[in-house]
């Protein structure tokens, strides 16, 4: 699949998530037999299996970057975090900001810069699992917080904090004092999702399903209606005009009221 995707439409990346993709044993070979067709390869894992070992025999296999998400600044996983530092490949910690967390970001700043990571990337909790989900989500001003002693923090340490979910210029206007730096949305253009059954998708949110790469190109695919309507819809009615939306995209597209969720 990936031999026919990179001869159709060559793409910069591919990065293997999850779940967790160190649950797989051939993960290794995964990425040698992607790094030698011509991907840049990362891997994004929570880090609880990662070892100094398995992070060298990953970046011994071709993997170039490692996302690692946590929850908060938590102990456990600094081995893993260190060990692939130690590897030479650059290294990512993604903390997902819920109403319980969001308080630990400087402090995931933190630990990110004296465990030699390359950034630090706050990603807001999106509820796509219904209205049971609702309460994880932080508020306006729970996700300000975070932003400002983030950056702070980032900025103290010489250490890039990024928006990965983009944050609405409108509702967080400050954005641009606290030293984070914000992001639009990319899905269905630079960014696609890949099921492990080969079902592509413009984000790992959407529920449309565009079609299978094992049988369908990805040039034909990418041209559907359906991803068309994704990077049109803008995600709330205040978008339709607004002077930011280059800069920001309007917000993630699966955010509870607005036009594309």
């Amino acid at each position: 699949m990936f031999h026919d995707l990179w001869a159709d439409a060559p793409v910069s990346g591919v990065t293997l998530t999850g779940g967790e993709p160190l649950l797989r044993r051939d993960l290794p070979g995964v990425a040698t037999t992607l790094s030698r067709i011509g991907f840049t390869v990362a891997v994004a894992t929570n880090g609880t299996l990662l070892t100094s070992s398995t992070a060298r025999e990953l970046r011994d296999s071709g993997v170039r970057h490692f996302d690692i998400g946590i929850e908060s600044a938590i102990a456990e996983v600094s081995e893993g975090i260190a060990g692939a530092c130690a590897t030479g490949a650059s290294v990512t910690l993604s903390l997902c900001l819920t109403s319980k967390n969001a308080g630990t970001a400087p402090e995931v700043v933190r630990l990110a810069a004296a465990l030699g990571a390359d950034a630090v990337c706050l990603n807001r909790f999106v509820p796509t699992g219904g209205p049971s989900d609702a309460h994880h989500m932080p508020s306006s001003t729970g996700i300000a917080d975070a932003l400002r002693d983030a950056g702070k923090m980032g900025e103290k340490l010489s250490l890039p904090v990024y928006a990965g979910i983009p944050l609405e210029l409108c509702v967080f206007a400050s954005i641009g004092e606290t030293g984070i730096i914000n992001t639009a949305c990319h899905c269905g253009e630079g960014k696609w999702a890949i099921g492990p059954d080969g079902v592509l998708r413009t984000c790992e949110q959407s529920p449309v399903l565009l079609g299978n790469l094992l049988n369908e190109r990805f040039s034909t695919l990418r041209e559907l209606p359906a991803v068309k309507w994704f990077r049109e819809a803008m995600p709330f009615r205040e978008c339709h005009g607004c002077a930011d939306l280059p800069r920001c995209g309007g917000g993630c597209r699966f955010l509870p009221g607005s036009e594309s969720s």
